[in-house]
């Protein structure tokens, strides 16, 4: 037996999480064609892990993340790509082996494409920086 949706019932998009996605899929792209591959899944650490939901004119920047977070979100999703024989694990494998490569790779990110990558703040004590996707 089909059910039949309510007539009379409403139905709202949700907007701002529409448009979240919307522009985070744009943004991936973007920096694969612009830069490279592994440009792309750095941008997918912020991007896919964002708790950030508001309006869509409040978007300028992702949460800021310190450079540890990034790397245990990088540690996380190569063990997803492992998990389910992910072609892409071989393009973070090489970024999960050495933090150095990691960080080198972000800095050249926020160099060469500021439009991506801001590098928000590097804390006085630890030295550890904090980054953003504008």
């Amino acid at each position: 037996e089909i059910a039949i949706a309510d007539p009379n019932a409403y139905y709202t998009l949700n907007h701002e999480k529409f448009i979240q996605l919307l522009r985070n899929q744009e943004l991936k792209k973007l920096a694969e064609v612009k830069l490279d591959k592994q440009a792309e899944i750095i941008l997918r650490l912020f991007l896919d892990e964002s708790k950030y939901l508001g309006r869509s004119s409040k978007f300028e920047n992702s949460e800021i993340l310190s450079f540890s977070q990034l790397y245990l979100k990088l540690k996380s999703l190569a063990e997803e790509f492992f998990t389910n024989e992910d072609p892409r694990l071989n393009v973070v494998k090489h970024f999960v082996e050495s933090e150095t490569l990691f960080k080198n790779h972000l800095d050249v990110m926020q160099k060469d494409s500021a439009e991506f990558i801001k590098k928000v703040r590097v804390d006085s004590n630890t030295g550890e920086a904090f980054y953003s996707v504008q």
